[in-house]
């Protein structure tokens, strides 16, 4: 992986970080920047966006969001977590939904998918009881995170896939 580029920057509005890629502000590639002012939704926020930098500098190799690659695709490294999430109760749940409007569906791109369960994953397998307490919030505001037994399959997938990277032993 690349060294993450970081900054700061104040923001009059609900996210704790914001990712970068090959924008216009940043097109020597990616930044990652911390919002100072954000309130208490921060380090879940901060993990999300870390996901979205994993997710296009390791998934995508630097050529675009791996994540994006992974559904039909049973070679693709990201597959069975992609199978893990579709399969998911949550992730049913949404798509059937009428109420189905431009935040879910933007939320349920696979870039999005990746960034969430991510954070969730971090949370999850640090064991850090504020991450914890975030992931609880977004699902019980949003609906997006998804519950404990029915993020397990997708934990499972994201371990196999970071093993199989070398990521984890």
């Amino acid at each position: 992986l690349p060294k993450a580029r970081w900054g700061a920057k104040e923001a009059d509005d609900r996210f704790a970080a914001y990712y970068e890629q090959n924008s216009e502000y940043f097109a020597f590639g990616s930044q990652i920047d911390i919002v100072r002012n954000a309130g208490h939704l921060g380090r879940g926020t901060v993990m999300h966006e870390i996901g979205h930098f994993i997710d296009y500098h390791a998934m995508g190799r630097g050529r675009g969001y791996g994540s994006e690659n992974a559904s039909g695709n049973p070679a693709h490294p990201m597959a069975a977590w992609w199978d893990a999430v579709v399969r998911s109760d949550n992730y049913k749940f949404i798509v059937s939904q009428r109420w189905f409007d431009d935040y879910y569906r933007y939320a349920m791109q696979p870039t999005e998918l990746w960034a969430r369960s991510y954070a969730q994953y971090v949370g999850l397998r640090s064991g850090d009881p504020a991450m914890q307490a975030e992931m609880a919030f977004y699902r019980s505001k949003t609906k997006v995170q998804w519950d404990d037994a029915d993020f397990a399959p997708i934990a499972t997938a994201i371990d196999a896939l970071f093993s199989s990277m070398g990521w984890l032993r």
